[in-house]
């Protein structure tokens, strides 16, 4: 049985992984991780119709769930919000009255979280990626999560033991099994369930009681006391929604709005009626 019983050090420098103390950089210079050059470029020069427009009543719009959109609530958030990914929220002290936790539930298409990943490192952003298993392939995507993690981005586990197993004692020893997996790749200090729409189980009853920090594990949103009162919003279906819109993937409290787009959401950021908000957005459902 692995022990975690030495001291995390904070600040975005060293993390548990096993039970020996790793940087981010050591396990960047574990394994070969070039940045994937076709994706390099793409950002460098977009490709046409990057993007595309469309217009409407006379004024230029951007189609909705693009990378260009994206890019808009990025801006809004940048200048209304501190942006910061969810172990940086658990860790760093709060002073500023306006944060914006981000975070991205990577359920497939890690190739999509690469190039969000990227997209935010050139805009100054930090955010969290929450990578799934595959279960095909047997194990995690590895050249994305190696890209995540040079971009500056937190790397956790996506987790569904409990909605496979439908045991939690079973559920808890593979969830230990693949974290020690990802934590060959990437120094993971939270995880974040999946919603799982299809079974009636939900996946963080698994961690409902449990140490986190036997796990080497800062906290999971969907449990931890310090998300109950961050307003939550996800893109779920590719629909912005919160509290009851969502079967299972529900923290902290609603927005008292129907976000019907990004752009709605966009105009809820500027006017800063939420202090405290959490952003999932799911790259698999947005396209460059």
């Amino acid at each position: 049985m692995v022990a975690f019983n030495t001291a995390i050090a904070f600040c975005g420098e060293t993390y548990y992984t096993g039970n020996r103390i790793l940087r981010a950089d050591d396990i960047l210079n574990q394994h070969e991780a070039p940045v994937n050059r076709e994706r390099a470029r793409f950002y460098r020069h977009p490709k046409p119709g990057f993007g595309t427009m469309r217009e409407r009543d006379g004024d230029r719009m951007t189609r909705d769930f693009t990378l260009e959109k994206y890019s808009e609530l990025l801006r809004a958030l940048e200048v209304n919000y501190r942006i910061m990914g969810v172990a940086d929220y658990l860790t760093s002290p709060k002073d500023e009255e306006f944060i914006a936790v981000l975070r991205h539930d990577v359920d497939k298409f890690p190739d999509r979280a690469a190039r969000m990943a990227l997209l935010e490192k050139n805009l100054g952003v930090r955010s969290t990626y929450y990578f799934r298993w595959n279960p095909k392939p047997g194990n995690f995507p590895k050249q994305e999560i190696l890209e995540t993690l040079r971009y500056g981005h937190e790397v956790g586990y996506h987790y569904e033991n409990l909605s496979e197993l439908r045991d939690k004692e079973k559920a808890l020893a593979d969830f230990k099994d693949k974290l020690a997996v990802l934590r060959k790749l990437a120094p993971v200090r939270t995880v974040a369930m999946h919603g799982a729409p299809r079974v009636r189980v939900r996946n963080a009853d698994m961690l409902e009681g449990v140490d986190l920090s036997k796990y080497g594990l800062l906290g999971e949103p969907h449990i931890s006391p310090e998300f109950a009162d961050i307003v939550y919003v996800t893109d779920s279906g590719r629909k912005w929604t919160s509290g009851a819109g969502s079967v299972r993937d529900t923290l902290g409290k609603p927005v008292e709005e129907k976000v019907k787009n990004t752009d709605e959401l966009i105009g809820l950021v500027k006017a800063r009626k939420y202090p405290r908000v959490m952003v999932s957005a799911g790259p698999g459902g947005w396209k460059g």
